[in-house]
């Protein structure tokens, strides 16, 4: 009899165990979601999403899917802004009803003039979302009325079989309530950044111009014209940053006659800057003009795979008016530390040292004079100085060595003259003279003369004991501390 009462009491325990976990819990969820997607405005998932139509009170914005991109086709025919698209839906997917009904479907059909009331006789917005053919029906038009009196809630009606007065967040509706500036795509030129092989910088100014054209090496840049030298990799790197992420400021003329091209100064050969570039291996070219300066340093532009005129930010600008000077490499020593593996200096005409790697390729030995233990931590701070030495200005420039005139800047006798070897024979030279209050550096296998500071001077030449240390006197040291040892240190050792 117990044995039986057990069983019992286990069945009715586990009956009302499937009843709390199949109707209370996973029921209460099922009924807790549904509750949630009866609030929701829209129901739907990204993908059923293809055409998109906006009306406000004078305009009607038509945006439709095409494969992976977003196409505005009224009231102009334009791309759209596939991120602006991706929040506005996320937007209209997120709004939900607040609240009870301001008015029932049965009290709207008894009295439509009632509509009036709440701005929805002739609503200030109203937006209709067409799905897939997948998809299980099509959602009724969104027609949006006047704000609460509060301000914090807008009227809001459905079409079609449930067309009661319903309220949602004033903040959902400012979010839905877009105009054509705000989902076109505003980018000033499509690129990839990490795709550009090359560019060319046209600058017009007056009578006088500059062409700078450059040429991506590996992970680097390289100027080709209208000098070949070495580039600043983090100038060339931040101009493209900004431009991809640049956005127009204002459309002017959507479809520019002549005479607009004109006026705004765009005309071939009459821009202010031109920026090419060439993208990819298909060097597929890229044009972003600029033309006449407005307020506040803006500009009129035009991409030339599109046919507006736009206004682009003096922020931008200002990365593309750079002079060749500005795009230049401005550390002419930048030597891999660990590549350099000997060191000559000679000061004033006098070999001060040469020193060359130890045979574990992190010391130095001193190999004149020889009577000198080097020291590491200098020579590579040595090393350092000369990598950081940055050019102040670029003073003269030629086609080759042979061209450049290095004796008018006092290179017939230099002070400084520093021979790094770099391994297999390669060796670099560098040379610095002081000439009428200026310091004058130069590498002896680049056709340029920089300016840098008084200081690069100093930094560059270490006097010998800087450098090293005595043998005599390192064992001299040595000496004094083995005798200062007691007599059971020197015993143990």
């Amino acid at each position: 009899m117990r044995l039986k009462t057990n069983v019992v009491i286990s069945v009715v325990f586990a009956c009302l165990l499937g009843f709390v976990w199949f109707h209370e819990i996973k029921g209460g969820e099922k009924r807790e979601l549904e509750v949630e997607r009866a609030r929701q405005l829209v129901d739907f998932s990204d993908q059923e999403a293809q055409q998109l139509t906006i009306q406000g009170v004078d305009t009607t914005i038509i945006i439709e899917r095409r494969g992976d991109e977003w196409i505005i086709t009224e009231p102009i025919s334009t791309g759209a802004d596939v991120e602006a698209i991706d929040r506005y839906l996320r937007s209209l997917k997120e709004s939900e009803i607040e609240g009870d009904p301001v008015l029932d479907s049965a009290a709207v059909a008894a009295d439509p003039s009632a509509l009036e009331s709440y701005g929805l006789e002739r609503p200030r917005l109203q937006v209709h979302l067409a799905l897939s053919h997948s998809a299980k029906s099509n959602p009724d038009t969104l027609r949006f009325g006047n704000d609460t009196p509060t301000e914090r809630f807008t009227y809001i009606q459905q079409t079609g079989a449930n067309p009661e007065i319903r309220t949602i967040r004033a903040w959902r509706f400012d979010n839905l309530d877009k105009s054509v500036f705000d989902l076109r795509d505003r980018h000033v030129l499509h690129f990839d950044r990490e795709q550009v092989t090359g560019l060319t910088l046209h600058r017009w100014d007056g009578a006088a111009g500059q062409r700078i054209t450059a040429e991506r090496s590996g992970a680097g840049w390289q100027i080709t014209a209208p000098l070949q030298t070495a580039a600043d990799d983090g100038a060339f790197d931040e101009m493209l940053t900004r431009v991809s992420n640049a956005r127009i400021s204002t459309f002017v003329h959507e479809v520019p006659t002549a005479a607009n091209i004109d006026e705004a100064g765009l005309g071939t050969g009459n821009e202010f800057v031109r920026l090419s570039l060439q993208i990819g291996q298909d060097k597929e070219k890229k044009h972003l003009r600029l033309g006449t300066k407005q307020d506040q340093g803006d500009h009129f532009a035009v991409d030339s795979s599109r046919r507006p005129i736009f206004v682009i930010d003096s922020t931008v600008v200002g990365y593309l008016v750079k002079s060749l000077d500005d795009l230049r490499d401005r550390q002419p020593f930048d030597l891999s530390k660990e590549s350099v593996q000997g060191i000559d200096l000679v000061v004033d005409g006098e070999t001060q040292f040469r020193a060359q790697r130890d045979s574990t390729g992190i010391g130095w030995l001193l190999t004149y004079p020889v009577d000198r233990q080097a020291n590491d931590w200098r020579l590579n701070d040595l090393l350092t100085a000369l990598a950081e030495v940055r050019a102040e200005d670029f003073v003269a420039d030629a086609e080759d060595i042979l061209s450049l005139n290095v004796v008018d800047y006092g290179f017939d006798a230099p002070e400084l003259r520093m021979v790094l070897h770099m391994g297999a024979g390669e060796s670099v030279f560098v040379e610095v003279v002081e000439s009428q209050g200026v310091v004058y550096a130069r590498r002896a296998d680049v056709p340029t003369i920089f300016a840098v500071t008084e200081q690069s001077l100093q930094d560059l030449s270490p006097t010998l004991d800087e450098v090293s240390t005595l043998v005599s006197e390192v064992v001299s040291n040595a000496d004094n501390q083995t005798q200062q040892l007691t007599p059971q240190q020197n015993s143990a050792q």
